[in-house]
């Protein structure tokens, strides 16, 4: 197979502690491993030097969240339908 170009676009990426930032990064250094080009596009992280000198991850910042990441609790309706 060859090298392709890939870009993941991700809200969540290290070092974020969460289920779908571990599933990014894993993804991007797998892939990295593989042999591929990898780009990855998240809102602005700190502390990623340790992973982009161990990986040859491209790293695109989206630039600060202007949003705030609701959170879902058991009780609301919202979540009762996920």
């Amino acid at each position: 197979m060859s090298n392709k170009k890939i870009l993941i676009v991700t809200q969540a990426f290290y070092p974020d502690q969460s289920p779908r930032s571990f599933r990014a990064t894993e993804l991007a250094k797998e892939l990295c491993r593989q042999g591929h080009d990898v780009t990855v596009m998240a809102p602005e992280k700190e502390n990623l030097q340790s992973l982009l000198s161990e990986f040859p991850i491209h790293f695109i910042s989206m630039g600060k969240l202007k949003w705030k990441i609701p959170t879902l609790n058991g009780n609301s309706k919202i979540a009762a339908v996920f």
